[in-house]
């Protein structure tokens, strides 16, 4: 019984860091590519927000990964 637990722990705890690294970079990549189309302020509140989800998401995965356990 805890061998299985044992792997499913590791399932799960890959499952995350891949869900939060790809959150990063899908953030990064959407900051820089605000449509062109939008005023300027809205392009700015946009890139600001995209901006400080990447930047949570990379904070994360960096304590998620290199936390000691």
């Amino acid at each position: 019984m805890s061998v299985w637990l044992v792997e499913l722990g590791s399932a799960v705890e890959f499952a995350v860091t891949l869900l939060l690294l790809i959150t990063a970079l899908v953030c990064l990549i959407s900051a820089i590519v605000v449509p062109a189309n939008k005023d300027a302020e809205l392009r700015f509140e946009k890139r600001l927000e995209y901006t400080v989800f990447a930047i949570g998401a990379a904070v994360l995965w960096a304590l998620f990964m290199f936390a000691p356990r």
